[in-house]
């Protein structure tokens, strides 16, 4: 089984790509949730960023997380 990251951010498709390449199975939240994005992982577009954030991580277990720019 892959380590699950979390990765949340204005826009973390980059980041999660490259999770993905590593080995991660990745979790997603951000502005836009972007159709590569949607392909390489669980992703949600968060309407009232940043404060949604919390939200949308409230829904997912505990894991390892980052972000990426612009919060």
């Amino acid at each position: 089984m892959s380590p699950v990251v979390i990765i949340v951010g204005a826009s973390v498709r980059a980041a999660a790509q490259s999770a993905v390449r590593a080995g991660y199975q990745v979790l997603a939240a951000d502005l836009f949730r972007d159709s590569d994005l949607r392909k390489c992982a669980e992703s949600i577009r968060v309407q009232d960023y940043p404060n949604g954030l919390l939200d949308v991580l409230s829904e997912w277990p505990p894991s390892d997380w980052l972000y990426t720019g612009g919060l």
